[in-house]
């Protein structure tokens, strides 16, 4: 089980995919509560994955 949730955010140098186990179900919330600022920063401390961490 878990709330998994996949993010992948467009910069400048190309794309940053990231990764949380239990983040899915909280992030339209903190969307909505902290907005896009606060909740990209906390996106961007989540797991990085890439081509060499595949399976997490």
């Amino acid at each position: 089980m878990g709330s998994r949730l996949g993010v992948i955010v467009k910069t400048i140098d190309g794309w940053d995919i990231r990764y949380d186990h239990w983040s899915a179900q909280t992030l339209g919330r903190d969307i909505a509560l902290d907005g896009y600022e606060a909740t990209l920063t906390r996106i961007r401390q989540m797991a990085p994955y890439g081509v060499d961490t595949p399976k997490r």
